[in-house]
């Protein structure tokens, strides 16, 4: 299944809502993902919420980025980045440009 970045996140959404849709469908791909400061904080943190329940699910996820990893959170409110980033490269999970 393939989303983009500003439909799963830039609206409000629950933990919940995220699990539902990774029991139901055990492939993503999310693109369109870019530099997380451009977003207000509440987005940033429902990416991180999401990418804590996609790892704890063990979803087989493909994020497709416009900039390199440790470039996702520059300028933005996820304090708690390191982690997901972490996460993200244990399950290899990020495809950059180029």
């Amino acid at each position: 299944m393939g989303l983009d970045f500003s439909e799963m996140f830039e609206r409000p959404r629950s933990a919940s809502d995220y699990l539902w849709l990774i029991e139901r469908f055990p492939r993503m791909a999310v693109g369109g993902l870019g530099r997380l400061g451009g977003y207000p904080a509440d987005v940033s943190q429902r990416f991180l919420k999401f990418i804590d329940i996609a790892y704890d699910s063990r979803l087989r996820l493909q994020l497709f980025c416009a900039v390199p990893p440790k470039q996702l959170a520059e300028g933005g409110a996820a304090v708690d980045f390191a982690r997901s980033l972490s996460r993200l490269r244990q399950l290899r999970l990020l495809r950059l440009p180029g």
